[in-house]
């Protein structure tokens, strides 16, 4: 049986690097896989496939489609909050992977998805959770400190 899948990405040379490696089998224990391209101009409506595979920039073209999608995620920002990403799957996200990821877990996570498991790559969770505890730390002054010090050590004004 062999997956079929749609690539849509905003840069024709990439999109055809995908092919390639989603074609070319590295697991040879795998399914095969048929990839189309999808055209810029094509209608929202996609061609008849198991699995996208989009970039950020084309997901919302093919998101509440009734496919399953693969984000590639090619942008330097972190993730959208928990909220957003709920809303995301609840359009057709099953998956997040790096842009650089290597072929073989690209293979992986499309199978695997392909199967109906959700698959968010270990490095975009890393990023992320790096970039969320780097913008919540909170910089207090002496007597803040002081005061949540004795907080903590269960003092009251009371």
């Amino acid at each position: 049986m062999s997956i079929r899948v749609l690539i849509s990405n905003r840069i024709n040379v990439y999109a055809e690097g995908l092919r390639r490696l989603l074609e070319e089998a590295v697991d040879s224990t795998g399914p095969a896989m048929t990839c189309k391209i999808a055209a810029p101009e094509a209608s929202v409506r996609p061609p008849p496939v198991d699995l996208i595979v989009s970039d950020a920039a084309c997901f919302g073209r093919w998101a509440g489609c009734g496919r399953k999608i693969l984000l590639i995620w090619d942008t330097p920002q972190s993730l959208p909050p928990i909220g957003e990403l709920k809303e995301l799957v609840d359009k057709g996200l099953a998956g997040i992977v790096d842009a650089e990821l290597d072929p073989a877990l690209l293979q992986k996570a499309v199978t695997r998805i392909h199967a109906g498991e959700l698959w968010i790559d270990h490095r975009i969770i890393q990023d992320s959770l790096s970039s969320m505890s780097s913008a919540s730390s909170t910089h207090l002054s002496r007597r803040e400190y002081d005061v949540l010090q004795h907080i903590c050590n269960g003092c009251s004004n009371k």
